[in-house]
């Protein structure tokens, strides 16, 4: 029976549901989309199609005395796409020349090769780049069709647009960062074969399936180190200079977020911590070995002894890295801890205690010995405050301070040496240069309002107030 069409309309919604595998009943939902294809001539085929009644496609398709207006050829081949590719061809046979309505789709679908590779279909793809049609980003698209193949690794469309002569090859910032994010030792090759084809098109040379991870001039540490891939950073470090820019990008990488460690020392034994630990090593001692004058750098040392700290056992290109290393302060920017712990429950999640991992000062010994000494920012450092009392003590007796207290408050790391600290180790921290005698005088005393008693007269001894008059 011949369907009643006067309604009929085609939005770029139900061009996607087709795609997935759920199409509509297009004569009963509302047509109450902007992005619908209007002023169809050709409805009955567009339905048919649509609908997957071949036969009745077939008949209104040899009906056709006239190549398909441009609106309905678009509409057609987009129905017709995971349709079988005799149908296809024929719908294309019926069409106009392909650059003359592929890019005339609306909303979602508005370009035929952009719908085709984002749903991974490389036959329609291949049909249509016979075809003549063009392979690049149309003027309603935020994402080309390269990308899209790239970035989602449908290695079958992206080989094909590969060999389109007219396409436009150059790599974007996500391509860049999902290149930058290949391991050597991928489990999964298709990233690397895409990486491969994409070198072969840019460069014109062939590194062949088994050869290392193609590095193209646009790829840059920061691509590489925000996945911190470690290994390919290392490989960039040592076959090429790096750039003033790059220089940053690792300089950040070793101070910033991505540089911390892991909560525990004592716990190495599971694959993914260790393969990161190897990785982050790599870098590290690619990055020394190209550029040794940043060691005594702040972000460097501290990154030499936290690696040290962190591997289950010490490497000996690292430990020679860190007998170079200047005799002083190591600033610590992460305090390794074991879960939390508690002897009974407590009311609220923040109050948890944290235990010091045992490990960390008896490797510290053995590892980096006495020269460089454990320095915490008493402003910025690792939260004191969640620790338990003898870890506190233990931490206050072993690490010096640095950093300008603040004047309108104490800091966090005095806070808990004048609730925790044993009466001995306050009268050596209030001592000049100790970590009580830089902390404002002021709110030392009133600090020392809630202290009891003993501990309090301990402070009061050593608080010298001086007032200076100008005339």
């Amino acid at each position: 029976m011949k369907p009643e069409l006067s309604s009929f309309s085609l939005l770029d919604s139900d061009i996607l549901d087709l795609l997935s595998g759920q199409p509509r009943d297009l004569l009963t939902r509302p047509p109450d989309s902007q992005d619908r294809f209007t002023n169809l001539r050709e409805p009955e085929l567009i339905y048919y199609l649509y609908k997957r009644n071949y036969s009745a496609a077939y008949y209104r398709l040899k009906k056709l005395t006239e190549p398909l207006p441009p609106q309905d050829a678009m509409a057609a081949c987009l129905c017709a796409i995971t349709a079988t590719s005799r149908l296809l061809e024929t719908v294309l046979d019926h069409c106009p020349p392909i650059r003359e309505f592929q890019f005339r789709g609306v909303g979602k679908v508005s370009s035929l090769i952009a719908v085709t590779v984002a749903h991974d279909l490389p036959e329609a793809l291949q049909s249509f780049l016979l075809r003549g049609a063009d392979p690049n980003q149309g003027p309603n698209q935020e994402v080309s069709p390269l990308e899209t193949a790239f970035t989602s690794q449908f290695i079958s469309c992206l080989w094909r647009l590969l060999e389109a002569p007219d396409l436009e090859v150059s790599l974007t910032p996500p391509m860049l960062e999902i290149w930058g994010s290949l391991q050597e030792q991928a489990e999964n090759p298709v990233l690397k074969w895409c990486c491969q084809a994409m070198a072969q098109r840019l460069t014109g040379t062939d590194g062949g399936p088994l050869g290392p991870v193609p590095i193209p001039p646009e790829l840059r540490l920061k691509h590489v180190l925000v996945s911190s891939n470690g290994d390919l950073a290392a490989r960039i470090c040592r076959e090429r200079p790096l750039t003033d820019e790059e220089l940053q990008d690792a300089r950040f990488y070793f101070s910033g977020p991505g540089s911390r460690h892991f909560s525990a020392l004592t716990d190495r034994s599971d694959a993914w911590t260790l393969s990161q630990l190897q990785s982050r090593l790599t870098f590290l001692l690619a990055f020394l070995e190209t550029h040794p004058e940043t060691l005594e750098e702040p972000a460097l040392r501290s990154s030499v002894a936290e690696t040290a700290l962190a591997l289950p056992e010490m490497d000996e290109a690292l430990a020679l890295w860190v007998e170079r290393l200047a005799d002083g302060p190591v600033l610590l920017r992460e305090l390794p801890c074991l879960l939390p712990f508690s002897n009974e429950p407590l009311l609220f999640p923040g109050m948890m205690q944290h235990r010091l991992d045992p490990a960390f000062f008896p490797r510290w010994d053995q590892r980096l010995g006495s020269r460089l000494i454990p320095t915490l920012n008493r402003r910025s450092g690792p939260p004191f405050a969640n620790l338990l009392p003898e870890d506190i003590r233990l931490l206050l007796d072993r690490v010096t301070f640095v950093g300008t207290p603040e004047p309108d408050k104490l800091s966090q790391a005095a806070q808990a040496a004048l609730l925790n600290a044993p009466e001995e180790q306050l009268s050596r921290l209030l001592q000049p240069g100790g970590l009580l005698a830089e902390e404002p005088a002021g709110k030392l005393l009133d600090a020392c309002q809630l202290l009891p008693a003993n501990r309090r007269s301990v402070v009061l001894a050593h608080i010298r107030k001086e007032t200076d008059y100008e005339l």
